[in-house]
């Protein structure tokens, strides 16, 4: 997760705003050169992509003539299980897009414990995976066509519950090999909560720099979303045939919500849906 500022090189920041930036949002504020809307893009691009080692290659598409501030926001998530397996594979299987059309992905089938329970207040399939770095995901499944009652109901106190009393379980897990990326222009999504003034020539950041007229250009948020990207094919010994065969298998082959948290902040880093796990 990062931030960073980049500002024309010809304006000085205040040292109060660049000592703000650092401690309280721990973000950069970069110095370039934005005569060149195509130079100063390509600027910010190779800067997110060396933050980000390579995930992010193309957070800007684009940049006004004249602009002179830009605002980058980026979330790139690998999530590394702590959980050990005690068998995996990979092989393709169907995916119900909706009810009447179903795809085929790859799907990652896995022998172990897991936290996942059916949860009858959502009428969902709920599974939690803690991940390395102080994660946890929640991934929702409802029953097909009940998408939309799931995102009208679900709340806080749902998640919070499903983390208190789900218990690890021994199952047969298919899940689709996932990634997901997205972004976001801020500057309509702000918008739309009334925040436009930091964009017109009527914004005050005498804050961050001395020199006026200055107002905010563009600002960009861009996610990465990588789940168990380098699982490999293993195959299944005569030691574990008989579990694969005798415990609960559940799959996770249609549309679900996937929920990234911080467990040390219980901040929500991600909220999304995935409909097709091959549509990025």
């Amino acid at each position: 997760m990062g931030s960073s500022l980049f500002i024309h090189e010809s304006l000085k920041p205040v040292d109060q705003f660049l000592q703000d930036t650092e401690e309280l949002y721990h973000a950069g504020v970069i110095s370039i050169n934005f005569t060149d809307a195509q130079v100063a893009r390509n600027q910010i691009n190779s800067r997110v992509k060396m933050e980000t080692h390579g995930e992010i290659a193309d957070l800007v598409s684009d940049l006004q003539e004249g602009t002179t501030l830009a605002l980058a926001n980026y979330i790139c998530f690998h999530g590394k299980l702590h959980e050990e397996l005690l068998q995996e594979l990979i092989a393709e299987a169907n995916f119900q897009v909706h009810k009447k059309r179903a795809i085929i992905v790859p799907m990652v089938h896995r022998l172990g414990r897991f936290y996942v329970q059916w949860y009858p207040r959502l009428s969902s399939w709920v599974l939690v995976q803690h991940y390395v770095s102080d994660t946890i995901a929640f991934f929702i499944m409802p029953n097909l066509g009940k998408m939309q009652q799931l995102q009208q109901r679900l709340t806080r106190k749902h998640l919070d519950a499903i983390q208190r009393h789900t218990a690890l379980r021994f199952v047969h897990l298919f899940f689709p090999k996932l990634s997901i990326s997205g972004a976001h222009d801020l500057k309509s999504l702000l918008g739309t909560l009334g925040i436009t003034k930091v964009f017109s020539s009527a914004a005050d950041l005498s804050g961050v720099t001395e020199e006026a007229p200055l107002k905010l250009s563009k600002a960009v948020h861009r996610v990465q979303v990588t789940l168990d990207e380098k699982t490999e094919d293993t195959e299944v010994d005569e030691e574990n045939e008989t579990l694969w065969l005798s415990i609960p298998t559940i799959s996770f082959n249609r549309s679900f919500l996937v929920i990234i948290k911080d467990e040390f902040t219980n901040f929500p880093l991600l909220v999304g849906r995935v409909r097709d796990p091959t549509q990025h």
